[in-house]
């Protein structure tokens, strides 16, 4: 199973992104935003329709780097 932990959509559309992951051949992908997490539910709902399990997290920028936090 491949799984991208760190994948923040940028400006792609929903859409657009499911597309990309779909052909990337990634099994699942968790979809980042920095210091937030809103509107990351129609990512996942475009994951849905491509076959590709979507979970989400937040990418958070700190004084020594980057951190990504996966809730359950």
């Amino acid at each position: 199973m491949l799984i991208d932990v760190h994948a923040n959509p940028g400006e792609l559309s929903p859409e657009e992104f499911a597309d990309a992951v779909s052909e990337a051949g990634l099994d699942a992908v968790v979809i980042t935003r920095t210091h937030r997490a809103d509107g990351l539910q129609d990512y996942i709902t475009a994951l849905n329709g491509v076959n590709v399990r979507g979970f989400m997290g937040v990418e958070l920028a700190l004084d020594r780097g980057m951190v990504v936090f996966i809730p359950r």
